[in-house]
């Protein structure tokens, strides 16, 4: 191992902190990473992963891997309350146009094929977060336990509700350099209860049998909820239910404070929407009865995107700096593509020098700061076509799922599908497909600084 690489610290075992981890594990850069829970335990259903991620997946050597654990989404069928068809949204050319398929796959399983690229002796598990310090030499870390850790880098991928980043913001904001609109609360308009169930029944549920992923979405009548349906390996179906406040709250306000969290919330939650209609028929109590409690949970979805990535030694990646709605399905695909390119800088460094540690870092963000922030507003539009429920958007999702021309959605996945980041320490993939893909964002090489080297967006216009 080279002494002059940089010791890093992460925090948080996610999706993201476990590539990071991975990539500095075939780095050879000295590495911890610190997760506050006792055991990890990846909530949610299922996941979407396409040619945004799944050429890194090939450098890994997990291609194969994922695509058993995955079903391809060709089309997604949009139905009203009464299971007449809205529209859809046809991604059947995708494989042919990116060289890549869209799958679904469960998360948990797509968690635990990357935990197991990981030393179990590099993760710390039951770690708490209480405050970070840093210097001109190093950061520090000190946990619940009165614990402490020490390193180069600190990397926050703590999630939404990061310890990290609050507790970098509240130094920031005593400085007076923390933008407004980092210091304001982050706020939620939906309510998502998600589960997966045990093996279906093929003879009441024969599209878990189909050899695509039947991905269907059913818009309530009077309740203002939509409820996803996919089907996924082993006669599984993954459910999403979201329903739309009325207003954005934020843990600050009275009705969060008054609601309830946690498992008991999560199994009032079921009682109450257990009458919901299923789009694969019967009702979601139906699929409820089929999944196993602890697979099921209530969550809060936010978004938002935060200005301020880094200070000093001090980095944020993942939900930590950009929340986005599930509806793009980009939210652990962006965390995956931060630890890729955030990698590839650290990877550039020799030494502990702060100034070239601050410039590698603003570097990161300046590669993918426009990157992320398209794929928010992405999820927010497509949000509003597939979840809203306000009369603009339901007339937004009809607009949307039906007279839209065909090539102007094409022209749009295949800009969604452009940006590909790969790592710099493993062996480069060929393009595959018929989409121009971006180049490669450069890392910042040992002893520059961030200002030297452009960056391209989305678009591919320079930044």
């Amino acid at each position: 191992m080279d002494d002059n690489k940089v010791r890093v610290l992460i925090v948080g075992a996610g999706l993201g902190g476990l590539v990071l981890a991975i990539l500095l594990e075939k780095a050879g850069i000295p590495y911890l990473v610190f997760e506050r829970a006792i055991k990890v335990r990846p909530l949610g259903s299922a996941m979407f992963v396409n040619c945004n991620i799944l050429p890194f997946f090939e450098q890994l050597g997990i291609y194969d891997d994922v695509r058993a654990l995955a079903k391809q989404v060709k089309y997604t069928q949009v139905l009203n309350h009464n299971m007449e068809a809205i529209g859809g949204i046809d991604a059947s050319e995708t494989e042919e146009r990116s060289g890549y398929p869209s799958l679904i796959v469960q998360r948990p399983e797509l968690y635990d094929l990357l935990l197991k690229m990981v030393p179990k002796d590099k993760v710390h598990m039951n770690h708490r977060v209480l405050s970070i310090k840093q210097d001109e030499s190093i950061v520090k870390i000190r946990f619940s336990d009165n614990s402490e850790a020490q390193g180069d880098v600190l990397v926050g991928a703590d999630g939404v509700y990061s310890a990290v980043r609050q507790s970098l913001f509240r130094q920031l904001q005593l400085k007076g350099e923390l933008p407004k609109s980092d210091q304001q609360d982050l706020t939620y308009s939906h309510i998502c209860l998600v589960g997966t169930t045990l093996p279906a029944d093929p003879a009441r549920y024969p599209m878990v049998l189909e050899d695509d992923c039947k991905h269907t979405i059913l818009m309530g009548d009077k309740a203002p909820y939509s409820l996803w349906c996919f089907t996924i390996p082993g006669n599984r179906i993954c459910w999403n239910l979201t329903i739309q406040l009325k207003k954005e709250l934020s843990k600050n306000d009275d009705a969060f404070r008054n609601s309830e969290w946690g498992p008991e919330a999560t199994e009032s939650m079921c009682n109450e929407v257990k009458d919901f209609k299923s789009p694969y028929g019967g009702t979601l109590g139906d699929l409820i009865d089929i999944t196993p409690k602890d697979l099921i949970s209530k969550v809060m979805l936010e978004d938002k995107l935060f200005q301020t990535w880094t200070s000093g030694r001090v980095v944020l990646m993942g939900d930590a700096c950009h929340k986005m709605l599930l509806s793009g399905g980009q939210g652990a695909i962006n965390a995956m593509q931060d630890a890729i390119v955030l990698s590839n800088n650290l990877n550039e460094l020799r030494g502990n020098k702060l100034d070239e540690i601050s410039a590698a870092l603003k570097h990161y963000q300046q590669s993918r700061y426009r990157h992320a922030e398209f794929n928010v507003n992405a999820s927010k539009q497509l949000g509003k076509a597939l979840m809203g429920q306000t009369m603009m958007e339901e007339f937004f999702r009809r607009l949307t799922l039906n007279y839209i021309p065909k090539f102007l959605v094409r022209k749009m996945l295949d800009r969604s599908g452009a940006y590909r980041p790969q790592s710099t320490i493993l062996p480069s993939i060929s393009e595959r497909g018929i989409v121009k893909v971006l180049p490669q964002a450069v890392p910042l090489r040992h002893g520059a600084t961030s200002s030297s080297s452009k960056c391209k967006d989305v678009d591919g216009r320079m930044a």
